[in-house]
């Protein structure tokens, strides 16, 4: 289906420009290019592969491409004539991803003779691209080298075999750049007609347009995340918005008290917001003629509420597949992504998975699974515990499970497990505990990254509140005793407690010890652990004790 959705998607933007243009259609080599332009990466890495080619195609970006044309000169038919070269100067706001790709029909070249994957260029009109950035940067096209296929794209000098160049500056520092077209060699009947596509620069010649509205989350949407992706319709000719944007103002007047007129590239930030809050949102999109006026509607939404009713389950039974339980996020930085499934389940019958749903193929893997906030209190101990295993048994995948203050996986770096090799074919079960030092709230994520794997399953999420639980450093009277001297953790009991599980957790959550208890005495060498706060639990049938002790 992706021919006749690239075909109809390509007539689209004919009839757009068109629209647009006083009737007037684009080149064949103009709307090449302009989808090479837009194009989505796909690939492994930056540019274009043997693999995806230049990417998907983006007919969103394409048709704002079109439009944006009409406020500022982004698309040009052109012609290069023998012994000229083409210079324009354009500015490129702070941050902005520059992009300039120009495309051409060249003349047939002179086949060759037949033979097996002949490497003879068939470039006629070799035309070059470059870019001049503020810093005397000289920025080259996309290349790739057919004696190297899985090679990653280069573009470090000039690209002499293909009739499309396309030069990319992510993040571009602030300044006037220089774009250049000339060619090599000559010119075969003297000239040679060519486009020209560019996006990232602030050349208007009229005022931006207000936005139309806020995207996501919806206005006066409530449950939006704490890391929530605010994001508004981008305005025509805005190369960047002024954004203003908290918790005053009440919908009336501007809000002022987080961001006050930041200036933006992009139309979307994601900041950490707190739970149970009704935010404003007001954007002034900007361009090289000024600020548009009148946009002065001011948006709402309210961040969910943290969870504070303990026990938390979260068994995905009453979950729709493929979707995500309801609070939850995920962040899938690869091509694999997180889903219910009724693949497999621990219990009942279904479970979260994360896999690639177009068949059974080996990938890198970059996945997070991330909770809503949990309500914590200081002085109190929370468990949670989980079950997980590999998409198949024998084959090695790559797990972990962490806690942290926020949903940004970047912060999610309190270990609960990290297991580089799960190929057990039953379900593992993982535990771990927090321990708040304030009065906040917390998240768990948990991360698939197998190098090279097939996924894995998870179930039956569980978080407890098991209230304060008090330090013991002398050994007692009762029938348990658990203490701690000179980095040894002592357990002491009657033969009730013979062949109980101890298991030992550090201050951040993570078990550090998992052993049976030997008929009333164990001794647990902790040496090879930093002094701190530790958590041991003794476990036998449905009775489980647990002290906290300082090592020194």
């Amino acid at each position: 289906m992706s021919a006749p959705n690239v075909s109809g998607s390509m007539a689209m933007l004919q009839y757009h420009y068109q629209q647009t243009h006083n009737d007037t259609p684009m080149r064949a080599a103009t709307l090449k290019g302009l989808v090479i332009h837009t194009a989505s990466e796909a690939g492994p890495d930056p540019g274009p592969d043997y693999m995806f080619g230049w990417g998907l195609m983006d007919s969103e970006f394409a048709a704002r491409v079109i439009s944006d044309d009409v406020g500022q000169n982004v698309i040009d038919e052109l012609t290069l004539s023998s012994g000229d070269s083409y210079t324009r100067e354009v500015y490129v706001p702070e941050g902005s991803d520059l992009k300039v790709t120009i495309c051409w029909t060249d003349i047939p070249g002179t086949p060759t003779s037949p033979q097996l994957d002949p490497d003879d260029p068939m470039l006629v009109n070799n035309l070059d691209l470059r870019v001049e950035g503020p810093s005397n940067t000289t920025y080259f096209p996309w290349k790739l080298d057919r004696n190297n296929p899985s090679a990653a794209a280069t573009n470090n000098s000039k690209n002499s075999v293909d009739n499309v160049e396309k030069i990319e500056v992510d993040d571009a520092a602030g300044g006037t750049y220089t774009i250049v077209v000339d060619y090599d060699g000559s010119l075969t009947t003297g000239q040679q007609k060519y486009s020209i596509i560019i996006s990232g620069i602030d050349d208007y010649t009229v005022a931006p347009e207000c936005s139309a509205g806020l995207m996501d989350p919806e206005n006066s949407g409530v449950d939006a995340f704490l890391n929530h992706q605010v994001t508004w319709t981008p305005a025509l000719y805005a190369s960047s918005y002024d954004v203003y944007f908290g918790t005053d103002g009440g919908g009336t007047s501007t809000p002022t008290n987080i961001l006050n007129g930041d200036n933006m590239v992009d139309n979307y930030f994601s900041l950490l917001l707190n739970q149970n809050t009704t935010y404003y949102l007001q954007v002034v999109p900007r361009n090289s003629q000024g600020t548009s006026t009148g946009c002065d509607d001011i948006y709402s939404f309210t961040t969910m509420a943290a969870i504070s009713s303990f026990p938390y389950e979260e068994g995905v039974e009453d979950v729709d597949k493929p979707d995500l339980p309801e609070l939850w996020q995920a962040y899938n930085y690869s091509e694999q992504k997180w889903l219910s499934t009724n693949l497999i389940s621990h219990s009942g019958s279904q479970a979260m998975s994360c896999y690639y749903d177009g068949g059974l193929v080996e990938f890198e893997y970059d996945n997070w699974f991330v909770s809503p906030p949990f309500e914590v209190k200081a002085g109190n101990e929370y468990f949670t515990s989980f079950y997980y295993k590999g998409f198949i048994p024998g084959h090695s995948e790559s797990f972990g499970a962490y806690w942290g203050y926020t949903p940004f996986v970047e912060d999610l770096t309190n270990v609960i497990v990290e297991n580089e090799n799960i190929t057990e074919a039953n379900w593992a079960l993982g535990e771990g505990m927090i321990f708040p030092t304030t009065d906040t709230v917390v998240f768990l994520g948990f991360h698939v990254f197998s190098p090279n794997g097939y996924g894995a399953f998870l179930d039956d999420i569980n978080f407890e509140n098991w209230g304060p639980v008090g330090i013991e450093n002398e050994m007692d009277e009762s029938l348990v005793n658990i203490y701690s001297n000179n980095k040894q953790i002592l357990v002491k009991t009657d033969d009730y407690w013979k062949g109980a599980d101890i298991k030992v957790f550090s201050i951040v959550g993570q078990e550090v010890f998992m052993g049976e208890h030997q008929l009333y005495n164990t001794s647990i060498n902790m040496n090879q652990f930093d002094a701190g706060i530790y958590l041991v639990r003794l476990i036998k049938d449905n009775q489980t004790i647990t002290k906290k002790l300082i090592l020194k």
